[in-house]
């Protein structure tokens, strides 16, 4: 493409004929430097305005060029005369013969002119001279004629005859110097159709024999068709585009040779002897003999194969742009109705504003709501005004030029998002665009969630506050502060019913209090022992809230003590606990007048008052009842503490002596004596073991270690070490995991260890090798530990009761021990805040689990 874009390029810029192309307009586009040359112009820009309807003979033929798509005129230039009347500057001088060709193109127009200057000269001198010899000629017939008639007339007529001959002899040789400027003409005639970049043929009357082609015509036909005989001229073969063939008075050389048909710019398919087909625009045109009879035709073709496929890829370009048009056309269509329903359809309300304060278009949720302008100013029908409204904001934008954003509340409490934009209409000139959001609910709901929060902090403060104030006063002048500020009030109480059936104040608004006028020992009275009567009483009495918003209208109203605060409206609300009435929240003061959402919130509020009181009052309780608890465990541990330690002094007598016996006597006396002897010895050592297991367990609270970071394996090793010797006897097999680092009392779990590998031990199956394995893994928020055996297991009923203190499951004897190993671990793992259990069946061993937080307090 780009090759051929650039041999048209080339051929336009060097053509020997002057082109010219123009717009559709007639305004001239580009000139090629032949063409200004032949014009007399050294630059382009010289001609540029000018228009191809300047030229009176292309103007005065417009309608056959439009017709034919071709028009063909000479046309005599007078250069003086155009420099005299300033059309434009031209560089030559004197009278040019110019032969014009005009074209109508896709783009336009086409001119091609070629200068005749030369050759128009030639022929006027040729005709001159012929007309000169013409009269010679007839003068001499006459002087014939007459030469018989007279001697003298014929003298001087040889004597004429001398004269004419010498101006024959210059006519001849006037006519000789036309001839080689006409042959001059020809040569380069031929030379331009050699060298034009069109195939040129010439077609002889009236055999259509081809007598002359040009090289670019060989290499169209892919031959040279001069040297074909007659009969072999079907070689060639000329179809229409469609594909069809011409009937022979349809070609165009048989309507230019038979008709004298001129033949502009005709496209046909020519197909060469070896079957290759071209596309050729053709022109051909008669050429006449002196005698006016067509004597042979000359066709001009072009190949125009490529352009007619750019011109037909152009085509399916165009149409596939204009389907795309069609379709983007439609769907801009549809978007436009799919905005335009979407804009009726919103439920917020959208306007066009003009700057005179006209409506120019408004959507449906608008007109619902303010009906239709009907050409009236917006304030005229909007609002019923007379003149813009003075609060109006919207028409900043057009001062600014910048969006503006406000908010509107109407006389009927209407609170609405106005949205105002600078727009601009389809012909430029300035519009408002507002879009209005009917907040008033979602201001309501946004109140009622302020509230609900308000509420639900302030229930937390309560809760809070609960947890640290150091009286039950403060934890209800808090509860009181909270309302008031959700509220309103500026005044308000919290009282409770004493033991005499009267109200005790245990919260009262200190700014309500600073109105009264009363003296000072007064409000010490109003403030305990107060009767329950008028409004205060009825809701207690009633146990239902109470909203009056005219106090003093209300028939059980009290008048209050001189110098009192006013009271204008009035909320009260029950505390309720257990569906019992145990006092009340009242309220007064308020701008506006108490709501239904007032009396919900303090009711709710009211409720986290009771349980706030409620939990305040039980946890004093229990911390009473805890210190109580650890001053009898403290008693407890001491009693057991000092029980075991003084039974220790006896006990040895009673064991010392028991074994002296036995040492001297036994054996001596009758087996009776032995057999208690016996029973006496064994129950001294088991008591010996009971003591000092219950003094270990009561120094686990008092005696243990601080807590210190330490890991596991080292307390499992030591473990291991006190229990060596009974590993080695038992033959038993000890393994484990990965043990972590904890914080713990390194020594008490070392203990938990041994004495649940000692148990192991222990209660082995008999004949089987005991089996130990001792694990841990993290989870949550503490390690889990465990120690699993192969031993004879425990029945799961009991798994609850072995950590219970001298708790056994064997008979005495079967089993050493004195009972509390187990319990000792626990109280162990209990003081490190852990857990510890056992998972066991009978006969298939035991897993007993415990664990240590992560982080040990």
């Amino acid at each position: 493409m780009d090759e051929y874009n650039n041999q048209l390029k080339e051929l336009f810029e060097k053509s020997t004929n002057g082109i010219l192309f123009y717009d559709k307009k007639g305004e001239l586009i580009n000139a090629n430097n032949t063409a200004l040359k032949i014009m007399g112009i050294s630059k382009l820009k010289s001609l540029k305005g000018s228009n191809i309807f300047d030229n009176p003979n292309i103007a005065s033929k417009k309608d056959k060029l439009i017709t034919e798509g071709t028009l063909k005129f000479k046309y005599k230039i007078n250069f003086e005369y155009i420099k005299k009347i300033g059309i434009y500057n031209q560089n030559r001088s004197g009278i040019a013969f110019i032969e014009y060709n005009v074209s109508i193109i896709e783009s336009g127009y086409m001119v091609q002119i070629q200068d005749i200057t030369e050759y128009k000269l030639g022929e006027q001198q040729n005709q001159k001279n012929l007309e000169e010899l013409q009269t010679l000629l007839e003068e001499l017939h006459v002087s014939n004629e007459e030469l018989h008639s007279t001697t003298d007339e014929l003298q001087v007529a040889n004597e004429e005859l001398k004269l004419q001959e010498a101006k024959l002899l210059k006519a001849n040789k006037a006519l000789k110097e036309s001839y080689n400027i006409a042959e001059a003409d020809r040569n380069r005639l031929n030379t331009l159709i050699k060298t034009i970049p069109s195939a040129v043929i010439i077609i002889e009357q009236p055999d259509g024999k081809i007598s002359f082609i040009n090289d670019h015509a060989k290499k169209l036909y892919g031959m040279d068709p001069t040297e074909l005989k007659m009969e072999e001229y079907p070689q060639i073969g000329l179809l229409k585009l469609d594909g069809s063939p011409y009937a022979p008075e349809e070609m165009p050389a048989s309507r230019s040779l038979l008709n004298g048909e001129i033949v502009y710019n005709e496209d046909l398919i020519l197909e060469n002897p070896d079957g290759k087909r071209v596309i050729v625009c053709a022109s051909l045109a008669p050429i006449y003999d002196s005698e006016g009879e067509i004597s042979s035709v000359i066709g001009i073709f072009d190949d125009i194969t490529e352009r007619k496929q750019l011109e037909n890829e152009l085509i399916q370009a165009r149409d596939y742009l204009e389907e795309q048009v069609k379709e983007r056309t439609e769907e801009l269509n549809s978007q436009h109705q799919r905005l335009f329903d979407m804009l009726e359809l919103l439920p917020v309300m959208i306007c066009l504003l003009t700057p005179d304060y006209h409506v120019a278009f408004a959507n449906r949720a608008f007109r619902d709501t303010f009906g239709e302008s009907e050409g009236k100013h917006c304030y005229e029908y909007l609002f019923g005004f007379n003149e813009p409204c003075h609060w109006c904001e919207a028409y900043s934008v057009l001062e600014t030029g910048k969006p503006h954003y406000w908010e509107l509340e109407t006389p009927d409490d209407t609170i609405i998002h106005v949205h105002n934009m600078p727009f601009k209409d389809v012909d430029g000139s300035p519009l408002i665009l507002e879009m209005d959001i009917d907040v008033t609910e979602q201001r309501k709901n946004e109140n009622a969630l302020k509230r609900s929060n308000n509420i639900l902090n302030g229930i937390n403060q309560i809760f809070q506050a609960g947890l640290t104030v150091e009286s039950e006063e403060e934890l209800a002048q808090t509860a009181l502060n909270v309302i008031e500020d959700i509220i309103g009030s500026s005044f308000g109480f919290i009282c409770e019913i004493n033991p005499k059936n009267l109200l005790n104040t245990i919260a009262i608004s200190f700014s309500g209090w600073e109105e009264c006028k009363i003296p000072y020992n007064r409000q010490l009275i109003m403030a305990t022992d107060l009767p329950i009567h008028g409004i205060r009483g009825r809701v207690i009495k009633d146990a239902k809230p109470l909203i009056f918003n005219d106090a003093e209208k209300h028939p059980e109203w009290v008048e209050p003590p001189e110098g009192h605060t006013k009271i204008k409206s009035f909320l009260g609300v029950p505390l309720i606990y257990a569906d019992n009435v145990f006092g009340e929240i009242g309220l007064a003061h308020k701008d506006k007048d108490f709501t239904k959402d007032d009396l919900k919130t303090v009711e709710l509020i009211s409720f986290a008052l009771v349980e706030a009181l409620t939990s305040y009052r039980n946890r004093n309780k229990l911390k009473e009842s805890v210190s109580e608890l650890k001053r009898s465990n403290n008693e407890l541990e001491s009693f057991a503490y000092i029980t075991s330690h003084d039974l220790q002094e006896p006990l040895r007598t009673i064991a010392s002596y028991a074994q002296l016996i036995e040492r001297r006597y036994k054996g001596k006396l009758d087996p009776d004596a032995d057999e208690f002897i016996n029973f006496m010895v064994d129950g001294s050592k088991r008591m010996k073991e009971m003591i000092q297991g219950l003094l270990d367990y009561s120094r686990v609270g008092t005696k243990g270690n601080e807590f210190t970071e330490f890991n596991t394996q080292d307390a499992l090793d030591y473990a291991l070490s006190n229990l060596m010797t009974a590993i080695n006897e038992n033959n038993a097999k000890i393994t484990h995991t990965h043990l972590p680092t904890i914080y713990a009392d390194k020594d008490q779990i070392a203990r938990v260890f041994q004495n649940l590998i000692g148990n192991a031990l222990k209660f082995q199956k008999e004949g089987v090798k005991p089996q130990i394995h001792i694990s841990a893994k993290k989870e949550d928020m503490e390690h889990v530990f465990s120690v699993s055996d192969n031993g004879i297991g425990i029945d799961g009923q009991y798994c609850d009761q072995i950590f219970e203190v001298f708790k056994r499951l064997h008979a005495i004897g079967e089993y050493s021990g004195a009972g509390v190993g187990l319990a000792i671990v626990k109280r162990i793992i209990d003081r490190h805040g852990g857990r510890i259990w056992v998972e066991s069946k009978p006969s298939n061993g035991s897993t007993f689990y415990f664990t240590i937080p992560l982080i040990c307090h």
